[in-house]
């Protein structure tokens, strides 16, 4: 007997009724005597069931029929981070978890499961995908490789992607995009009306520093190319970007003249760069400043202590948004990418 003999023989078993979703099958052991097969052949059709969709393997339990999703009310759903084993722990990243909260708000409520999904595509690491083969995936960080979107494929998982809305976009999936437009235009025309008059920008995205700068032609100005500082790129799960943030401002007290406002392209940056700021000896350098990502509302920070103006990003609100589309994909509904609007909240560094 061949593989795919058994592979039939088994699919049969499961169409007549003799096994129903979530029954346990026979062990490779079982199907090696009964049939006088090699144990490979059986793991092949194994193999090739699962990929169908038709069974499901548990680590130490053992391999059961796996039922209709779209038959079935109550879905188990995977939130998956693609991330080195290596990097920080999700749980450091405030927008991440603002975005999980959102995805699990909305599932606990209707009684589907969420779980954390761990990856390492980078290393060809997908344990956890492997074990709990979800019914969906959503997405955490615009972290879905080529190789990890293959495999969902494979096996049938839909997946929906969360976009940040600076630099991502996913071309063949729907996903749920954050639009920067509104918040950054509210942000330039609070600026102009309060009397600023000269601009600076540092961060990573030239996306922003781009948005910034169209916006302020409209009026007339544009940010000093002298206090354009472009800090080096890196993965957002990497918080090391801070570090040579937080050298420019060394620079900036050692300059005779500043902006009257610098743009940062994130919070995270911002924050910091106003901590050290405000607790330098020397407050050389004064100017107001605006974020993005709201990030001491994340960090529970109270509201009359938050001291960034911010371009909002609704995380919790994306990630909700996120959630409802991959159950009605899941249910065989069409879904097409949503849009979360940003606003622009002024706070204590902007007058």
């Amino acid at each position: 007997m061949k593989y795919k003999d058994l592979e039939k023989t088994i699919t049969a078993a499961i169409s007549s009724g003799k096994y129903h979703t979530d029954d346990v099958l026979p062990t490779e052991e079982e199907l090696c005597g009964k049939y006088d097969i090699s144990r490979s052949t059986v793991r092949l059709a194994y193999n090739s069931l699962e990929k169908s969709g038709i069974i499901y393997r548990e680590k130490g339990r053992g391999t059961f029929v796996k039922g209709s999703r779209r038959k079935r009310s109550i879905y188990t759903i995977g939130l998956i981070f693609d991330r080195p084993r290596d990097a920080p722990f999700i749980g450091t990243n405030v927008y991440i978890n603002a975005r999980m909260e959102g995805m699990r708000s909305v599932l606990s409520k209707a009684g589907h499961t969420a779980s954390l999904i761990v990856v390492d595509s980078e290393h060809d690491d997908y344990c956890d995908l492997e074990r709990m083969t979800p019914d969906g995936v959503l997405d955490l960080g615009n972290t879905i490789s080529p190789r990890l979107k293959r495999l969902l494929t494979e096996k049938g998982i839909p997946l929906i992607g969360v976009s940040g809305g600076a630099t991502h976009r996913y071309d063949d999936i729907p996903y749920v995009l954050t639009d920067e437009a509104p918040g950054a235009k509210e942000a330039v025309e609070y600026c102009i009306a309060k009397g600023y008059d000269s601009f600076g920008f540092i961060g990573t995205y030239p996306e922003r520093y781009l948005r910034f700068n169209e916006l302020l032609a409209e009026h007339g100005r544009s940010i000093s190319e002298e206090h354009t500082f472009m800090l080096p790129p890196m993965p957002w799960y990497n918080v090391s970007h801070i570090k040579p943030a937080m050298n420019v401002l060394d620079h900036l007290k050692a300059k005779a003249s500043h902006p009257s406002l610098y743009f940062f392209s994130t919070d995270e940056v911002a924050y910091h760069f106003t901590v050290l700021r405000e607790a330098s000896e020397k407050r050389t350098a004064e100017y107001g400043i605006i974020g993005f990502g709201n990030v001491e509302e994340k960090m529970g920070i109270p509201e009359h202590e938050r001291m960034v103006s911010t371009i909002n990003s609704p995380a919790f609100e994306s990630g909700a948004a996120a959630a409802e589309m991959v159950v009605g994909l899941i249910s065989g509904n069409d879904v097409i990418t949503r849009t979360v609007s940003s606003s622009f909240i002024p706070r204590k560094t902007t007058r």
